[in-house]
This record gives C-alpha cells, sequence and structure tokens, in this order.
C-alpha cells in the first residue's frame, strides 16, 4: 500500500523536516500549520495516515483526533515530556505515539508498521464482505 500522510505541527521547522523524509520514503505527504487547517485539507486530502503534534494553538491533537480517528489512522507526537503518556493516549484512539525529537528511520518503522496494520484490517473488511 502506497499511504498518504499528513503532518500537522505549528513548528514550521519540525514539519518540513518531516514532510521532507516521508516524501524521500516515497509517501504522498502533505503538511498542514494547525488542526483548522488539517480538517480544511482534508476535505480533499484523502490521508491514510495522519501525524499529528499534541500541542497546538486553537486545536491541539487530541481534539483533532477526536474528529478524525474514524476515517484514517492517528500518531500523535509532543515535545513535552509532561504530556499524556503512551498508554492514555493510544486509549483515546491514536494508533502510535511518541516524544520528539524521533529519528525518521524510527519514525519510518512505527508508519510502516501502522500501514500494515490498515492493509490487515482492509483485508479482514474484504473477507466479510
Amino acid at each position: 500500500m502506497q499511504a498518504s500522510i499528513m503532518i500537522v505541527d505549528d513548528d514550521s521547522d519540525v514539519r518540513l523536516l518531516l514532510q521532507d523524509a516521508m516524501r524521500a520514503a516515497g509517501f504522498d505527504c502533505v503538511g498542514a500549520s494547525c488542526g483548522h487547517q488539517a480538517l480544511e485539507m482534508l476535505e480533499t486530502f484523502k490521508a491514510d495516515v495522519v501525524i499529528t503534534d499534541l500541542r497546538m494553538p486553537g486545536m491541539n491533537g487530541l481534539e483533532l483526533m477526536s474528529m478524525i480517528k474514524s476515517r484514517c489512522a492517528v500518531i500523535v507526537m509532543t515535545g513535552f515530556a509532561e504530556d499524556l503518556t503512551a498508554d492514555q493516549v493510544m486509549g483515546l484512539g491514536a494508533k502510535d505515539f511518541f516524544h520528539k525529537p524521533i529519528s525518521i528511520r524510527e519514525l519510518r518503522l512505527r508508519l510502516q508498521r501502522v500501514i500494515a496494520e490498515l492493509d490487515s484490517d482492509c483485508d479482514q473488511e474484504e473477507l466479510v464482505v
């Protein structure tokens, strides 16, 4: 599966770095600077996975996730150690959670796992139909 990725982060340096890395890995990738912009873009861009920052002005990553998790997988990231734990965030519906900074290699591995799970879920749905 060639997945489409959206990176949502109010820090343009982080967002552009991750977008470039995902494109270099062969993914179709776009970026949004906030949750509201992400929602607008998702009206026309079919993202398989959204990687969102947790802390953003306006709409935070958990609010964004609650609105989109039924149509795409969500990976949440944060740069703050005192934020929620992986268990808490994943309990709310995220497919993965990590603290920044993360190596691009590790992010690609986590993304590949999430995409493999999506592929597996699609295969199961096809069998049921």
